[in-house]
């Protein structure tokens, strides 16, 4: 099973490197996804981030990872992240979306989105629902999925 960590996060993380999976390789790639700074919210530092898109730095330290989203990323950006595992779901595989930060750094946003920009797990539903409909054949489909928040 391939799994995907997904750290939304308003200041750069403490730890976290990655290889760039490719599918079978790995079985978790991290992914940090920075929120907008807050209006009047002070800032630590500057943080840059890497045209490769996997690392971000600081004057203080430098990291990198599967993948990083900035704070000006999408939420179609952020699912394009997620849609590999949904693929491999969809051959049968097991898949994973944890996401992962302090309270306030987009968790809830990233994963549910709004009505009018959708997160991940309406992106999800939305592409299993359709890769069924798609499928001619005459195969019976059973989905089990699970969503918890703490």
């Amino acid at each position: 099973a391939r799994r995907f960590v997904l750290v939304p996060t308003p200041s750069v993380p403490e730890m976290g490197r990655g290889s760039n999976p490719q599918m079978g390789e790995t079985s978790i790639s991290v992914v940090a996804r920075f929120r907008p700074t807050r209006p009047g919210a002070s800032v630590d530092g500057d943080v840059r981030f890497g045209d490769d898109g996997l690392s971000v730095e600081t004057a203080a330290s430098s990291h990198t990872f599967d993948g990083v989203l900035p704070p000006h990323a999408s939420q179609e950006e952020t699912y394009a992240q997620v849609s590999p595992i949904v693929e491999a779901v969809l051959q049968g595989y097991n898949g994973t979306v944890l996401a992962y930060g302090q309270t306030g750094s987009g968790k809830t946003h990233s994963v549910t989105g709004t009505a009018r920009d959708p997160g991940i797990l309406q992106r999800a539903v939305r592409h299993i629902f359709e890769w069924i409909r798609s499928d001619a054949g005459a195969a019976t489909h059973r989905l089990t999925c699970s969503y918890l928040e703490i």
